[in-house]
């Protein structure tokens, strides 16, 4: 059993630990490439479908790493998908407040529907297609 647990807490931190990477040097990359004022008049709506598809480009750039599921149950990688990109949202945002709080700009990224969306595509494209 505490295998099994053990199992299960590497496999989850594992595919949670990609996606945040991933997100992360996305969000490294859109603030080097757009400057946040420029971005903020923009359609909400299409900024989540860019970065939705955005996502699923990363999906399948870490295919081409991490070909395997790091989870073996199908049921917990439903979870994933379910949870990680929450999370993903969630921590995106929470960096996006703290850069606020020190005088910096927040990218869109740094917006909570932003970042669930790329993440969301992101384990859509590992859910469907890693083997």
């Amino acid at each position: 059993m505490l295998e099994f647990l053990a199992e299960l807490l590497f496999s989850f931190v594992g595919e949670a630990l990609v996606q945040f990477v991933f997100e992360v040097l996305a969000d490294l990359g859109f603030r080097a490439v757009v400057k946040s004022t420029e971005s903020a008049n923009r359609n909400r709506v299409l900024r989540l479908i860019g970065y939705f598809c955005i996502g699923a480009l990363a999906g399948g750039i870490s295919l081409l790493m991490l070909p395997k599921h790091l989870v073996r149950d199908t049921w917990l990688r439903v979870v994933i998908v379910m949870v990680v990109p929450a999370l993903a949202g969630w921590w995106m945002s929470v960096i996006g407040s703290r850069r606020e709080a020190k005088g910096q700009t927040r990218s869109p990224l740094e917006v909570w529907a932003n970042g669930y969306s790329f993440a969301l595509a992101m384990s859509l494209v590992r859910f469907f297609f890693a083997k």
